[in-house]
């Protein structure tokens, strides 16, 4: 079998557009002269897609029930927007949820007859199951450790445990697992006994050329400038950053890069606080162009909350994309991402959990741009050095060469 003829489809249970992971590896499985099919729920924004003249892309949205993902979860009822349910209202939603994701498992199933599929986090994994063709081989992508995040989190205990049941039967089925960092997969080894291969998620080095978008395109002027890039939603550090804002010098402005359902709550925040001026809220924006956005920053914050253990243990990308863009970072004193910041010396990790532990640390920072510019310089280097997809591809080709010198294992 000729290695172009290699098959590979990844399944996606939600929509790539905005998704640097998946898009990243599909481009370097062709790149490493894979043929390969996305399967997904939806692309919302095709043009952000930097793979679709390159990558088959299959897009399903179920209608067994009106629950998929990004549907508002009644186990989560602070987040904005959502109504409290009874037990009633969040078993149906599982079971909405259920039938939307068999279904949608059922069809990608049946519309792609790959060698190897490629399953991105848990629930296309789950939705896959054990209808696949035992010809074909699984590979886990474990973006996070699903069953400490989200919704799942918050199931009761018995629901909790079957789910790791399931997990843990589906990982057995896999051929290989890949994830995110080495605490995770520390954990998934802990768990199910497997020896998870990292790919970081780093963005590809570039050198990012300045000025960049940011600061013309939002009228930022000359003065410093912080930046959050990335989902907005609980967990992130934005409440604490837009109270930190008032205790910092009137030129300083926030700028918030994103979508999310914190988006109106965050911009009332500001309002109340009387500092609604010097904040910049942006909808995110295609991976391909999002460095020459974060390059137009001073500082970039990264104060994931350990509120779970999957945030506990994460590496975030902006924190790799800052690094790209030779941008020093203001970040949390959570294990995996404190020990990249202080071994590579490119920004300030905040050891308290206050708005006045944040401002004082963006405060030295700010009245100090040497120290700034020597944190980015190194920063960039690193990135160069190792915290690179290119570096991350080859352990990702790594995996796929070995999954074919294995005697193709009825590929």
């Amino acid at each position: 079998m000729t290695q172009s003829s290699r098959h590979v489809a990844m399944a996606l249970y939600g929509d790539p557009s905005y998704d640097s992971r998946v898009q990243r590896e599909a481009a370097s499985l062709v790149d490493a002269g894979y043929r390969v099919t996305l399967a997904c729920l939806e692309v919302s924004h095709p043009e952000a897609l930097a793979i679709s003249d390159r990558v088959e892309i299959l897009a399903h949205r179920p209608a067994a029930s009106a629950v998929v993902p990004g549907t508002r979860s009644p186990f989560h009822p602070d987040d904005p927007g959502t109504h409290r349910s009874g037990p009633r209202g969040r078993i149906s939603w599982l079971r909405g949820y259920a039938a939307n994701l068999r279904a949608w498992g059922a069809w990608a199933r049946s519309t792609v007859r790959p060698d190897v599929w490629h399953a991105h986090d848990l629930t296309p994994l789950a939705a896959l199951g054990t209808g696949v063709r035992r010809s074909a081989r699984l590979v886990y992508d474990s973006h996070e450790l699903y069953l400490e995040s989200g919704t799942a989190m918050r199931l009761p205990r018995p629901a909790r445990w079957l789910l790791a049941r399931w997990e843990g039967r589906l990982i057995g089925r896999c051929a290989a697992v890949v994830t995110v960092n080495d605490g995770v997969a520390a954990e998934l080894r802990r768990r199910y006994g497997v020896v998870p291969t990292v790919v970081l998620n780093c963005p590809p080095f570039r050198e990012v050329p300045r000025p960049g978008i940011m600061r013309d395109a939002l009228g930022l002027g000359d003065g410093a400038v912080l930046l959050y890039h990335g989902a907005l939603s609980p967990g992130r550090g934005l409440e604490r950053t837009i109270d930190a804002l008032r205790q910092l010098p009137p030129d300083v402005r926030l700028v918030i890069l994103g979508d999310g359902s914190l988006r109106d709550a965050l911009e009332d925040r500001g309002r109340a606080l009387g500092i609604l001026d010097r904040l910049r809220f942006h909808a995110s924006v295609a991976p391909a162009e999002l460095l020459d956005w974060v390059v137009d920053a001073d500082l970039a914050i990264v104060l994931i909350e350990g509120t779970e253990l999957n945030f506990t243990l994460s590496t975030p990308n902006k924190l790799f994309e800052a690094m790209t863009a030779g941008v020093p970072v203001v970040a949390s004193d959570l294990p995996m991402i404190a020990a990249i910041v202080d071994a590579e010396r490119i920004g300030a990790v905040v050891h308290g959990t206050g708005p006045d532990d944040l401002a004082a640390a963006v405060r030295l920072l700010v009245a100090d741009p040497e120290a700034r510019a020597a944190m980015g310089e190194r920063a960039r280097a690193a990135a160069r050095r190792t915290y690179n997809w290119e570096a991350q591809a080859e352990r990702l080709r790594a995996v796929y060469d070995r999954l074919w010198s294995e005697g193709s294992a009825g590929i």
